[in-house]
Formats: C-alpha cells, sequence, structure tokens
C-alpha cells in the first residue's frame, strides 16, 4: 500500500520565501542599475539633484551643469551655475550663486542623526545675499517657521 504524506500546516512558506527571495533580487537589481545609470553620466542626475535639494531647502535650486559626480561613500560634486532662490519678499532673486563649487562630503550623513560630514568645500567667484527685513524671516533662515 502506498501511504500519502499528510500535507504540512505550512504548505505555503516555501513558495512564499521562493517569492520573496526573487521580490528582493529583483528590487536590489533595479536599485544597482539605477545608480549604474545615474553614475555613467552626471547630466542624468542634474535634474534628481535639483528636485530634491529644492525640496529640501524650501527654494529652487538651479545647476547650471553637474560636471562631475561621484556618490561613493564619501561622495564628490562639481558643479556649475550654482544658484539657490531668494525668498519672495526679497529684492534679489539668488541668495546664493557661484560660477563654481566642488563638494567632498560623507554621504551617510546626510540620513544620520547629527551634523552632515563635509571634508572639503570650494566655491568660484561666491554671492551670498544676506537680508532681512523687521515682519520677514532673514533669507538666510531655510528652514524658517511658517504663520
Amino acid at each position: 500500500m502506498h501511504s500519502e504524506r499528510p500535507m504540512s500546516r505550512y504548505y505555503w512558506l516555501k513558495p512564499l520565501l521562493i517569492g520573496s527571495s526573487l521580490a528582493i533580487v529583483l528590487i536590489a537589481s533595479l536599485v544597482a542599475g539605477g545608480l549604474l545609470y545615474l553614475r555613467c553620466d552626471p547630466a542624468r542626475l542634474e535634474p534628481l539633484l535639483e528636485w530634491s535639494l529644492s525640496r529640501v531647502f524650501n527654494r529652487q535650486l538651479i545647476v547650471g551643469e553637474l560636471v562631475e559626480a561621484d556618490l561613493g561613500w564619501n561622495a564628490r560634486i562639481r558643479a556649475t551655475g550654482v544658484s539657490l532662490a531668494n525668498p519672495d519678499w526679497s529684492e534679489d532673486a539668488h541668495f546664493f550663486s557661484a560660477s563654481e563649487l566642488e563638494i567632498k562630503l560623507n554621504l551617510p550623513s546626510l540620513w544620520r542623526e547629527g551634523p552632515i560630514i563635509i571634508h572639503s568645500l570650494s566655491l568660484a567667484q561666491p554671492r551670498v545675499n544676506l537680508q532681512r527685513i523687521d515682519d520677514q524671516a532673514a533669507t538666510w533662515d531655510l528652514w524658517a517657521a511658517e504663520d
């Protein structure tokens, strides 16, 4: 006589593990492919950098040209024609501008609690426009509380 094995109550575990493993491999592959795509040509990273940093600073950031972007543990970014907008009430359009900017920073420090670690910062023809009006926040207060 042929005896049948009783069906395990964990029969769903094996397909779940296989499916989860495949999903993790797929996501890791997509992330690695995306990073490789962005690292091959810095110009591809430029719109993403402008968009994300504009959200961080609550002001429009413009990058004329992203010349170099090494997004390793210690990132190095070199750009030309960089400017950060002033608040709407300011007389001058730009809070900060530089013809060239090079920054080397510890990339994980952007997401950790504590200070952002900047190894070096080089600017060519920097211009900073500091203004303050009595009833308004100062132009350098990038994260002012809104009334």
